[in-house]
């Protein structure tokens, strides 16, 4: 069926108060077409209306996002940020959206009713900003340097740089981000999301903090959010393939996997050569079945970043699932030469020494394993499969 016949046998059910059969018929669209603004506001109107407007958020900011010419696309997400107790956030969408055009009866409602839910104090202030001023050019060299430390991978430098330039100006925003980016890649995603909100309140479409938060809820597993937060920094930065990369790991955790795919598809049209992207579309491709373009997919990482460690690591596993345990492990070998405190290759290498009733190399890959991360739950589970293998107590 064509999707326009489609869509109107939705809307039909959506008119007639077949929510369920409307629902159903418009994620049939966006199976097919991940990126149709309509099926995608429709189904946001459809969250609101059952009194849901949070779980809206993420198809109206798509909608938006892939058609920002629809007036009534920008109208639905102010009001449903409104109905989420967003009143910064719809202020910031209304200014947005009037930027690109909008105005009418509509906007000044919305403006009304902004300015009425202020007045009542329902609209909670903003914690005071520290009252500060822009960057010296030392402060300004020396964000520089700590963004420079934390690219190249030294984020304890990066960190401290960071830290001693707050205690001179705490309204640096890009201070705070860099803080949010390093305490996400130590695992601490409390702080980072604390870190980058600090930033945001300072600079509202800060891009490494809008970024480092989405990263930070996703790890939280609040993934609602963190989708909501991606398709934000999508909306202020359209042509940056790191953000789209990074949603597209996102979708594929929820699920999403065609608009998981589309999404890095475009972080490489973006950047062709991104080792990244290439790893993420060859994971959404393998999550919708797709072993030999997910096998390509991770070979052009390779070509691009020969250390692209997550890529020899899924093909890899592609290798087991192809019962090529020599292929497997010499990826997995060279993954780990490349990051030795890469816990998932060794737990790989224990399977498939496992499979191949090589039980005493199993035991030592889960025990190493250990010996790098001693909580590790998967290594734990390793060493006990292979120790009871071999009839063994531990």
């Amino acid at each position: 069926m064509e999707l326009s016949n489609l869509l109107q046998q939705a809307i039909d059910h959506h008119q007639q108060g077949h929510l369920e059969e409307a629902e159903r018929l418009y994620r049939a669209i966006l199976q097919v077409a991940p990126r149709h603004h309509y099926a995608h506001h429709l189904l946001g109107q459809l969250a609101r209306q059952r009194g849901q407007p949070r779980s809206a958020l993420s198809h109206l900011m798509t909608a938006v996002s892939a058609n920002p010419t629809v007036g009534q696309y920008w109208l639905a997400l102010v009001e449903a940020l409104l109905e989420c107790g967003e009143y910064g956030e719809a202020e910031r969408v209304l200014a947005e959206a009037c930027a690109h055009g909008l105005e009418g009866p509509a906007v000044v409602e919305l403006t009304a009713r902004l300015a009425a839910a202020t007045l009542k104090g329902e609209a909670p202030s903003p914690d005071p900003l520290p009252a500060t001023q822009p960057p010296t050019e030392e402060e300004a060299s020396e964000l520089q340097e700590a963004a420079a430390a934390y690219n190249s991978g030294n984020p304890a430098l990066a960190l401290e740089k960071a830290q001693r330039l707050l205690a001179k100006n705490p309204g640096l925003a890009l201070a705070w981000a860099i803080i949010a980016q390093v305490r996400w890649k130590q695992g601490e995603a409390v702080a980072a999301e604390e870190a980058a909100r600090r930033a945001l309140a300072i600079e509202p479409n800060q891009r490494e903090a809008l970024l480092a938060l989405a990263l930070s809820l996703n790890a939280q597993e609040r993934y609602e959010e963190s989708e909501a937060l991606f398709r934000q920094a999508l909306l202020a930065y359209p042509e940056d393939a790191e953000i789209y990369s990074h949603f597209s790991a996102l979708l594929q955790e929820i699920g999403k996997w065609p608009e998981a795919q589309a999404v890095a598809l475009r972080a490489i049209e973006l950047n062709p050569t991104y080792a990244d992207a290439w790893v993420n579309y060859g994971s959404a491709l393998l999550g919708s079945g797709e072993r030999e373009r997910a096998a390509s997919a991770y070979q052009a990482a390779l070509q691009f970043n020969p250390q692209q460690v997550e890529a020899l690591y899924c093909l890899g596993q592609l290798a087991v699932a192809n019962y090529d345990f020599p292929k497997a492990l010499d990826y997995f070998d060279k993954a780990l030469t490349l990051c030795p405190h890469f816990v998932e290759s060794l737990l790989a290498k224990a399977e498939v020494y496992k499979f191949s009733d090589q039980l005493q190399e199993a035991e030592s890959c889960a025990r190493l394993a250990l010996q790098k991360k001693p909580h590790h739950f998967g290594a734990h589970l390793a060493l006990a499969f292979a120790l009871a293998a071999q009839g063994k107590d531990g």
